[in-house]
């Protein structure tokens, strides 16, 4: 076993006696200045924009067409791509460029660009995606939630572990060959998982259109998503059967002296597809009215007024794991008359007959929608008798939940195998292990 010392960086730990520790700006360019101008009319060159780097692949081709615009961050090939908002993401928002064409590539400035001088740059880029040197850049983000960056002076001051060159190379096969063996067997779980929810929408949307007898006689359901249904069933709008009620609308001012209490609250974020997200729940002080005529009671379709398109008409039920709570006026509670399952509207809200539907009838921007209480309640719905609605409902409670606990396992493993991945990536950059 080699001779070990203490780095002297905490991050690092111990490295080989011979291994040196020195800043990244000496061993390698950050956002260097590259003018090419007789790209700046061609509509033939390579363009990475930058959710390419989120997926976090190495050595592949990434790029696009598009005509160059002032302003453009340029690289070449062999440069290490590190997204600047959010970088320190698992996995993910770090790329080497490669095959782009003439070996010159552009991309949105929220790019870093990274050029190695005397440092392997296939090395360089495993370095970055160390656990431990996340974590420590991760306490020099600043900004908000989901859009914080590091401070420019961060990775070109960095103190790295720096092997000899040939030590490099080898280190760098050795994880090339490592991960991408720990990378085949995500994927593969990844597109089981992907499989597997395709199998639950396919299984909810035949039950909510086909019912249970494969035998029964069909007839035309007159709306091209829900296509044929059993022939005893019908369609109708939701507000036949249902009514919907708005939430709080938050700001309002009081006059001095009114009497308020402090009440957790659903905000859209609490409402995801199918669960409630119950891990930040806020509080909000209302007037004693104000909270009963805004309490949520168990048995209510939760539903958002906007959000993501994907998600957007999709319903979860309120089981009261929170009394009292209240709901801001952006979620909608619907309530059923007992002609109706409350939960056999959730699954059809999840289904391809909600997804197309509430798709359909939105409001839409570029990766937002919004719907309102009047669309919600026009939404038109297969109807078999109530009796047959239990029956789907529980039949489907049965087959999802067994769906969900191969999905749940699979997730776990790819949890495990991310994590062993971090590890080799740490044992191998600081020399705990020769390779």
């Amino acid at each position: 076993m080699r001779a070990m010392k203490d780095s002297g960086v905490a991050w690092v730990g111990e490295t080989p006696e011979s291994w040196k520790m020195e800043r990244i700006k000496f061993h390698a360019e950050f956002n260097p200045v590259t003018m090419i101008p007789e790209y700046e009319e061609n509509d033939d060159v390579s363009f990475i924009p930058m959710d390419h780097l989120k997926a976090g692949y190495h050595l592949t081709s990434m790029s696009e067409y598009r005509k160059v615009k002032s302003g453009y961050v340029v690289f070449q090939d062999g440069d290490i791509l590190m997204a600047k908002v959010t970088p320190c993401l698992e996995n993910g928002n770090l790329a080497i460029a490669s095959e782009l064409k003439d070996g010159v590539g552009f991309g949105s400035t929220e790019i870093n660009v990274i050029r190695c001088r005397d440092v392997f740059n296939q090395f360089l880029y495993y370095l970055l995606q160390c656990p431990t040197y996340i974590q420590r850049a991760t306490y020099d983000m600043f900004g908000v939630a989901g859009l914080k960056r590091l401070t420019p002076s961060f990775i070109p001051n960095s103190f790295v572990p720096v092997p000899e060159g040939n030590e490099q190379e080898k280190i760098a096969k050795y994880l090339n060959q490592k991960c991408s063996e720990i990378d085949a067997l995500i994927a593969a779980k990844e597109k089981s998982n992907a499989l597997l929810k395709e199998r639950r929408q396919s299984i909810i949307y035949e039950a909510v259109t086909k019912g249970l007898n494969p035998d029964v006689p069909m007839k035309d359901s007159g709306i091209a998503w829900i296509g044929s249904i059993p022939e005893t069933w019908r369609v109708a709008p939701l507000k036949r059967f249902a009514t919907i009620r708005s939430g709080l609308t938050l700001g309002k001012k009081y006059p001095d002296g009114t009497k308020l209490v402090e009440y957790p609250y659903l905000r859209v974020a609490n409402v995801q597809g199918e669960y409630t997200d119950l891990t930040d729940i806020a509080t909000v002080s209302v007037t004693e009215s104000e909270a009963e005529l805004y309490a949520l009671h168990a048995g209510e379709l939760l539903m958002t007024e906007g959000g993501d398109r994907d998600k957007l008409g999709r319903g979860c039920v309120w089981e009261g794991q929170i009394s009292p709570c209240l709901h801001q006026n952006h979620v909608f509670a619907l309530t059923t008359n007992e002609e109706l399952n409350i939960y056999y509207v959730d699954y059809l809200t999840t289904s391809d007959v909600g997804r197309n539907y509430f798709d359909f009838t939105a409001k839409k921007t570029t990766n937002l929608a919004s719907t309102n209480a009047t669309t919600i309640l026009a939404f038109p719905i297969p109807i078999p008798c109530r009796k047959e609605q239990d029956a789907i409902v529980s039949y489907l409670r049965e087959k999802c939940a067994e769906i969900d606990s191969i999905i749940s396992a699979n997730e776990t493993i790819i949890a495990k195998l991310k994590e062993y991945r971090q590890s080799v990536i740490y044992e191998a950059v600081t020399g705990k292990i020769e390779v």
